[in-house]
């Protein structure tokens, strides 16, 4: 006889998961004390700190971030955007904004959210999905990116450090 998990039991067992990770992030975290009180997006909401790890804290999505999309900005806090990609961007210089240093999303993106349809987003530091690579869980996202290491080695942050993107 083989046993299976109800929906509810599932979504127990996400409530637990997201719980533990908070616990976690919350450990590792080191965020101004009043940080929270005083980070608001253009729309009133709290947004996602860049000190929570992406799938902690699911919010609704930012102003403009329409459904299916990876959304981003050119300032923090959800400002000047949002630009909006589904699918796989292996290069993101071939999408203007006229507020970018380049005239292009390439390199010009300070704050993310996925509001995807169903899994993570992936953005990169390099075209064709090159690392160092950011991953983004989806219904969460990033208000301000200079607060995000790179990693893989490479010193600096992601602010307007992002140049592809792809999903799952």
């Amino acid at each position: 006889m083989s046993k299976t998990i109800s929906q509810v039991q599932l979504r127990r067992l996400r409530t637990l998961l997201i719980a533990v990770i908070s616990v976690f992030a919350v450990m590792l975290a080191v965020p101004a004390a009043d940080a929270a009180d005083k980070d608001k997006s253009a729309n009133g909401r709290p947004s996602v700190s860049a000190a929570t790890p992406a799938g902690v804290g699911i919010l609704a999505a930012p102003a403009g971030c329409t459904a299916g999309n990876l959304c981003f900005w050119v300032n923090d806090n959800w400002n000047d955007g949002p630009g909006r990609l589904d699918g796989n961007n292996p290069d993101w210089g071939v999408y203007s904004h006229s507020t970018c240093g380049s005239g292009t999303w390439e390199d010009c993106a300070s704050s993310l959210y996925n509001n995807g349809n169903n899994c993570t987003a992936h953005v990169y530091y390099l075209e064709n999905y090159q690392t160092p690579k950011l991953s983004i869980s989806r219904q969460s996202g990033y208000n301000s990116l200079s607060a995000v290491p790179l990693g893989y080695g490479v010193s600096g942050n992601w602010n307007d450090n992002i140049r592809s993107n792809n999903w799952c």
